[in-house]
């Protein structure tokens, strides 16, 4: 993420099955937030962070600052089989269980959470 500022990276799976990284923040400014996220990558390098690379969320969480509250699981993501077409992912793995911030009752297409009492991280 490198256009605008005061973003929040909150609730999301960040993840990358091939060679990169899981996520790429530039600049001090770009991302104010960032926590209650999966961050998963087959790479050699979970995350950048102005142009330092962290190979674990450990080192992510200590050196970038972000992620207090993140975990860095495989989701397993499984396609719903939505039938408009549409990609409708959802993790599997439930280490995700209960990691997600409750206060956010609804994804970014306006729908409840099918799990309010345990929210799970949902593919956006």
């Amino acid at each position: 993420m490198n256009q605008g500022g005061a973003n929040n990276v909150v609730n999301n799976i960040l993840g990358n099955y091939g060679a990169g990284a899981a996520v790429n923040y530039v600049g001090n400014s770009s991302v104010l937030k960032s926590d209650n996220n999966s961050l998963y990558s087959t790479g050699a390098l979970l995350g950048y962070y102005n142009g330092f690379g962290y190979t674990s969320l450990a080192l992510w969480q200590n050196k970038a600052g972000y992620d207090a509250n993140s975990v860095g699981s495989n989701p397993a993501l499984y396609d719903l089989g939505n039938t408009t077409g549409l990609v409708d992912c959802h993790a599997c793995n439930s280490s995700l269980d209960g990691t997600a911030d409750a206060q956010l009752r609804s994804d970014v297409r306006h729908r409840r959470r099918d799990e309010i009492i345990y929210p799970r991280h949902r593919a956006r």
